[in-house]
């Protein structure tokens, strides 16, 4: 009885899959058809015009962040280290003191509050430019104290795996933040006017799932594609079709079938259609939908209905291979597209281009057979820099369900982008310009670091080098030092 399931599963799925690309290409070279472009545009056109119209007098303010000195001490000298600092030792004496011992740098410092694993709620500082990170449980103070001229530090007992150690932050300034110059503010403005920031992408509580999921064999998705499965395979059965059929000529003769068969037969069926509609509302509500049932719900009675069952889960992952999770995505994006639901179209889009999935694993190998999909925003008339732009900058009075982009994903992207001069004159406007935080012109310096690594023009890559070490004169000299050392 599962095989049945299995087979209707697999079938129908492989309609959809194309084997030298991730996704469906179109005759026009993207992910959606013509129509589904003309639609979007429309809506793009709309939304591009109210922006221009609407006043927003929001200020937003940068992250708040401190600037510290970063010291790492291995070895027997550790324990001392921590002594020292419990009975208050300078700065000056300590470098003093361990300077044949200690590793130093200065970062910029952002602190955060989150939860363990233990669900106790702890206070993280952690450093921009490298990656050292010190957590407190039970301190909560630390998220609002004043830490100039203060020492903080994570100490670690010898194991058998490794030597004791002290990770160490000696605050030069207090936690602060700074305005954000209206010209950046609009780039966060245009972001939140184009994704909707009162949408989510997922309904509410959604389940976790396989996409190739059984669901439980008493539900009533279940029953519905296994009798539905069992009536095609019967009829193929009857038709004594050859063996030596490929898996694509048994997926046109699977197709053909379940046409027929619900056309002539289903469709008027009452019973039938109260079955559909009840495992409708199950898969709504309970952890019952998967890939099969959607897309029979897609292709023969609404897609509105199978966008919903699809926000209604989320796929997780096996692993880095498996790319369930981001068809999952590509799915809604192409239904929400369909018919017009630009609120959850271009989430589940941008999620796709920042990968934004679950996974059990990840390993890098698979990484670059992601795609980006960025040309599919550019033809529909996106202001595609100043969005990838705005959700890029960091801010800490954010718009509730505001949406950031994964850096270096955006950057991968935007090494596709037509109007590459004009991308590079903006950033290195904003990268140079000291009315933005260093926070921030940090971020858009990783992102313009990651646009370069993907280039494939050898020239533009050497002439952005030169260029951006001479934009590092505008950074403080331990900012320079260190974006320089990226480039190496």
């Amino acid at each position: 009885m599962k095989k049945s399931v299995l087979i209707i599963i697999t079938t129908i799925l492989s309609l959809n899959l194309v084997l030298s690309q991730e996704f469906k290409i179109h005759d026009n070279g993207l992910i959606y058809s013509d129509t589904t472009v003309k639609k979007l545009k429309t809506i793009v056109e709309d939304l591009n015009l109210k922006f221009k119209n609407c006043e927003i007098n929001k200020t937003y303010y940068s992250l708040s962040h401190s600037i510290a000195h970063i010291i790492t001490i291995k070895g027997n000298k550790a324990k001392e280290a921590q002594n020292d600092i419990d009975n208050s030792i300078s700065y000056e004496d300590f470098v003093i003191k361990y300077k044949k011992d200690l590793k130093l740098r200065k970062d910029l410092i952002l602190r955060y509050k989150d939860v363990n694993y233990k669900d106790e709620e702890y206070v993280g500082f952690t450093s921009t430019l490298g990656r050292t990170k010190l957590s407190f449980s039970n301190r909560a103070h630390l998220f609002t104290e004043k830490l100039k001229n203060k020492w903080l530090y994570n100490y670690y007992e010898k194991t058998e795996y490794s030597d004791e150690s002290i990770s160490i932050m000696y605050f030069i300034d207090d936690f602060n933040n700074k305005k954000i110059a209206d010209k950046y503010a609009d780039l966060i403005n245009y972001s939140d006017c184009m994704i909707d920031t009162n949408s989510n992408l997922f309904r509410k509580n959604p389940y976790p799932s396989r996409s190739y999921y059984e669901a439980d064999s008493n539900s009533k998705v279940f029953l519905l594609m296994q009798n539905l499965s069992n009536q095609v395979m019967n009829e193929i059965d009857s038709r004594n079709v050859s063996d030596e059929l490929s898996k694509e000529e048994r997926s046109k003769l699977f197709k053909s079938v379940l046409d027929s068969l619900y056309h002539n037969k289903l469709k008027t069926n009452r019973s039938f259609v109260m079955k559909v509609n009840l495992a409708i509302e199950e898969g709504l509500n309970d952890s019952t939908s998967n890939d099969s049932f959607e897309d029979f719900v897609m292709n023969y009675i609404s897609k509105e209905k199978a966008l919903e069952l699809k926000r209604s889960r989320y796929v997780i992952g096996y692993c880095s291979m498996d790319n369930s999770p981001r068809y999952h995505l590509k799915d809604i994006a192409l239904l929400s597209a369909q018919t017009a639901k630009w609120e959850v179209f271009l989430r589940a889009h941008l999620n796709v281009m920042n990968d934004y999935v679950a996974r059990n694993s990840d390993n890098s190998m698979a990484w670059a057979e992601r795609k980006t999909y960025l040309k599919e925003l550019e033809v529909l008339d996106i202001n595609v820099i100043d969005l990838m732009l705005g959700i890029s900058l960091r801010i800490e009075n954010e718009s509730n369900n505001h949406y950031y982009g994964r850096i270096s994903r955006i950057g991968r992207a935007l090494a596709d982008l037509s109007e590459k001069d004009k991308f590079e004159e903006k950033i290195f406007s904003a990268i140079e310009d000291s009315q933005l935080d260093n926070l921030n012109r940090i971020y858009l310096s990783y992102l313009l670091l990651n646009y370069h690594y993907h280039l494939e023009d050898e020239s533009r890559k050497t002439d952005l080098a030169d260029r951006f070490e001479k934009a590092l004169d505008s950074f403080p000299d331990f900012i320079a030092q260190s974006l320089s050392s990226e480039l190496e």
